[in-house]
This record gives C-alpha cells, sequence and structure tokens, in this order.
C-alpha cells in the first residue's frame, strides 16, 4: 500500500491515515514533522495520544543531512511508515525560515527522499496540508505529482475535506 492523502488543515486527514494503516499493522514507522514549540502542543499531544507505544517515531530535527540519514534508516527497517506532513518536513529540513537559498535545499532534500521511498520495500501513507506553507505547499504538491510519475505502483490518492473522502483515485504508472 503506497497513499498519498491530501486535505485542509484539521480536517482529519491524520485520523484517515492513521485507521488505514492500523487496519493491517501494529508496529510501523511514524515520521512527525510539528516543531515541538507552544503553538503546537495541543495538536502535538492529541497525536501522541493516538499512536500505538509499539510505533517507531522519528521527529524531524531539522538537519537536513541528519534528516535524510535518519529517514533512510526507518524506511529500512522494512515496517509501514506514516509520514504526517509533507510540507512541515521540508519547511524545517531545509531550515526555510533561516535559509536564503531553502528553494534549492527542498529540490535536494527532496530528491533523496523520492529515492528512499521508491527504494523502500515497505507500505507508506504521506499525509499533507494543502494550505500548510504556501510557498512550501506549491513545492509539496509539484513533489506528490513527482512521487506518483517516479513510484512504478499503483498509489492511493485520497483528498479529505470535513473528516470525509472527498475524492479517491489510484495512479498507475506500471
Amino acid at each position: 500500500m503506497r497513499v498519498l492523502i491530501t486535505g485542509p488543515n484539521a480536517c482529519g486527514k491524520s485520523i484517515f491515515a492513521e485507521n488505514l494503516i492500523q487496519e493491517n499493522e501494529n508496529i510501523l514507522g511514524y515520521v512527525g514533522t510539528l516543531p515541538v514549540v507552544p503553538m503546537y502542543y495541543e495538536k502535538i499531544a492529541r497525536h501522541r495520544s493516538r499512536r500505538q507505544k509499539e510505533w517507531k517515531l522519528l521527529e524531524i530535527s531539522g538537519s537536513m543531512a541528519e534528516d535524510i540519514n535518519r529517514l533512510k534508516l526507518l524506511f529500512s527497517y522494512g515496517y509501514p511508515i506514516l509520514l504526517d506532513g509533507l510540507s512541515v518536513m521540508l519547511w524545517r529540513s531545509c531550515e526555510c525560515s533561516t535559509n536564503p537559498s531553502w528553494h534549492l535545499d527542498i529540490e535536494r532534500f527532496s530528491a533523496s527522499f523520492l529515492r528512499i521511498i521508491s527504494e523502500a520495500k515497505s507500505d507508506w501513507i504521506i499525509v499533507d496540508t494543502d494550505n500548510a506553507y504556501k510557498s512550501t505547499s506549491d513545492i509539496s504538491e509539484k513533489y506528490f505529482n513527482e512521487i506518483a510519475l517516479n513510484i512504478h505502483n499503483n498509489i492511493l490518492l485520497y483528498n479529505i475535506d470535513s473528516y470525509h473522502i472527498k475524492y479517491q483515485s489510484v495512479i498507475n504508472n506500471i
């Protein structure tokens, strides 16, 4: 199962993704992308309360090289991966708030991450908000398209709105 999920902020994407992946698996890798700062404490607490204790957690550090290495390791274990917040991961790993060449870094990070997930033997679900950080949302939309074009397996694409599936499609490039 390889799945891309999009939708507006706070519409139920994470719950949908967690339920989808837990139908078949007890142990999985979870990539947390939100920074642990006061404005996200409540949201992080909600997400943590739903996670199984067996889940392997990787929290994005904000260092592109470190995050790529840690993602490679997590994807090498062979269990399913849930990455919740592609735009936030791109923004934080490439230090977009302080880095004047962040567009180039996002392209490099994206190419590395695309290689990781295309070589992954495990299932994965990637979740993104279609209005997270406008500048990185545009890039993540492009990136979702690149994932669909470069991964030669069936990919399910869901768009969630108000806790309901707005649309669903299968992308097949075999």
